[in-house]
């Protein structure tokens, strides 16, 4: 199967692994086809990602999720933008204390990529600094 930014549906793969250095290589993948504006996980692609974390401080995960093309895509030529589905997904996967904790040490990791428009891009949470700064939580002297 070929996944392609021209699909008129979305895809959502998430790749099992164990972090080799700078990379995950992959030994298990689960792919989830949807529809053109969405794409349900089964109930073992929600539990899989914090079960294969827990069992091994070098397990990872990486998500890629495409967007088909739309009309802003055929108007610009635009990097992949973030649905706030997409959001709530890394969230619920990655910013939670045991995850923080995970990536901070060096440990495996939960690494999210957005197809969309021939481009893929990584998905990232902003650093803690960048987000307590714009809260207004951190004090400049």
């Amino acid at each position: 199967m070929r996944l392609s930014d021209r699909d008129p549906i979305e895809h959502l793969i998430l790749g099992y692994g164990f972090r080799h250095g700078s990379t995950t290589k992959i030994r298990a993948v689960h792919h989830a086809i949807g529809a053109k504006q969405q794409v349900q996980l089964s109930g073992a692609m929600v539990a899989e990602p914090n079960r294969h974390a827990a069992a091994d401080p070098r397990s990872g995960v990486v998500i890629l999720h495409n967007h088909p093309r739309n009309i802003i895509n055929n108007l610009f030529d635009s990097l992949p933008l973030e649905s706030n589905t997409d959001r709530k997904i890394l969230k619920n996967m990655a910013l939670n204390p045991v995850q923080i904790c995970r990536r901070r040490s060096g440990a495996g990791r939960i690494l999210f990529h957005l197809g969309e428009d021939g481009f893929v891009r990584d998905f990232r949470w902003p650093q803690l600094a960048t987000i307590l700064n714009a809260a207004g939580l951190i004090l400049r002297y």
